[in-house]
């Protein structure tokens, strides 16, 4: 590199109102484990990216404006997210935002995001997911619902679904019974 090339580029590292410059980023970023362990790299394609859980991030906020009310409730308005493992790098996360009023049975969703990015519903229809577990590129559901005559204090209906991010989109393996889908208006799912 010519000289004036790097007094240029000396001269754009310079600081402006005394603020510190920061380093040029770099494909990796480290940060201290939380139990003082070793440092944790996170990357997302070129850039650092945030591995901390933020259910009130904009990126969130923004799809929660842009829902539709769930079908069982056309005039009810969503929360902010209450439940989620949200963050910029992993393959697959989620922020599961419920309505203003709402009981232990009122439907839900779950907003999935893949690397900070939002792709979608886990399902075309509110419903009422529990969350049991999750990993880097994966969320594993549990849907209790009542059978027919049953309260929901009671409910015995139960299904399980996992999401996986594969081959550049969300996979689900299992499916929701059609008893749940009609108890809950869902026909896009069948």
């Amino acid at each position: 590199m010519s000289a004036l090339a790097m007094a240029i580029l000396a001269g754009c590292a310079q600081p402006q109102d005394g603020q510190p410059v920061a380093e040029p980023t770099t494909a990796t970023s480290s940060r201290q484990a939380p139990t003082g362990g070793a440092a944790v790299s996170t990357t997302v394609g070129e850039q650092p990216c945030d591995p901390d859980v933020d259910l009130e991030a904009p990126e969130v906020f923004a799809v929660i404006e842009q829902l539709p009310p769930p079908q069982q409730i056309p005039d009810a308005t969503w929360l902010q997210a209450y439940n989620g493992n949200y963050n910029g790098c992993s393959n697959l996360s989620y922020a599961q935002v419920g309505i203003v009023g709402a009981t232990g049975s009122s439907p839900t969703h779950l907003l999935l995001f893949h690397r900070g990015d939002y792709v979608g519903t886990a399902t075309p229809c509110a419903l009422n997911p529990a969350v049991v577990a999750t990993a880097f590129d994966s969320i594993d559901v549990e849907y209790n619902y009542p059978r027919e005559g049953e309260p929901n204090a009671a409910a015995t209906g139960f299904a399980e679904l996992t999401f996986t991010w594969s081959d550049g989109g969300v996979v689900t393996d299992g499916r929701l019974p059609d008893e749940y889908l009609e108890l809950t208006g869902c026909d896009e799912m069948r």
